[in-house]
């Protein structure tokens, strides 16, 4: 005979019997009615109609972010696009919300690829994007297309701007960061800190930054030097994120 125990060795009043060739889905007495009970008072339902649904994309949706200066908004996706919304600021009034598509072909193979990261600029003129083929590029709010900035040779998975917005720093699957010159669009600097992935990227000031990776470390750098200044060990798997 089986039942369930709490940690206290009572039975938890399972209401399901158990079976030797069937798998046995736990449902606990009177759950459905504390359930219902356990609703905070001052849970908040949207109406549908305050809802804007953006249609577009044709596959799934890795990436999104709103630009703080003008009431557009930027996505990037698997169907190798990113997209600038449009977003009326009443959400009930219907009709399609304007876009501009913003196609990710790689300039080498002329293969599309999907948008990994986006982020805009300090003055919300500019939006920055990563692909999995290593390729970033600039856009204006317009959607644009500025610069094309081909040097990783594997997944972008982080940009950041500094506060300037000179510059553009990014992450990439192919173990090292880039700080790029954004008026001329190109490398302004490599670094190579780590010996996996370099997952996430973070400025401390207009020189300044910080590297996270799937090697457990964190290193600080800065333009100019070729070395770490600083590097911190402690975690014991990889660090996925990083913010001065």
């Amino acid at each position: 005979m089986e039942t369930h125990l709490n940690e206290d060795g009572s039975e938890i009043p399972c209401k399901v019997p158990f079976s030797i060739v069937t798998p046995h889905h736990c449902k606990i007495e009177d759950a459905d009615e504390e359930m219902k009970d356990s609703g905070d008072e001052n849970d908040v339902s949207i109406p549908e109609e305050e809802v804007k649904l953006l249609k577009g994309h044709s596959k799934e949706v890795y990436v999104c972010a709103w630009n703080n200066k003008k009431d557009i908004l930027a996505s990037g996706s698997a169907d190798t696009t990113a997209r600038i919304w449009r977003v009326r600021s009443d959400p009930s009034k219907k009709g399609a919300t304007p876009t501009t598509v913003l196609p990710h072909q790689n300039p080498a193979t002329t293969d599309n690829e999907e948008v990994s990261v986006i982020r805009w600029d300090p003055t919300g003129n500019f939006l920055a994007t990563g692909a999995v083929d290593g390729v970033a590029r600039i856009w204006t709010a317009k959607g644009t297309l500025k610069h094309t900035l081909v040097q990783h040779k594997e997944p972008i998975f982080s940009l950041k701007w500094n506060k300037e917005g000179n510059f553009l720093l990014s992450g990439s699957a192919d173990h090292t960061a880039i700080v790029w010159d954004v008026a001329a669009g190109e490398m302004k600097q490599q670094f190579a800190f780590h010996g996996a992935p370099t997952l996430d990227v973070d400025w401390k000031d207009n020189k300044t930054f910080a590297t996270c990776s799937s090697d457990h470390s964190i290193h600080v750098g800065e333009i100019g030097t070729t070395q770490s200044i600083r590097r911190f060990d402690g975690h014991k798997n990889e660090v996925n994120t990083i913010k001065w």
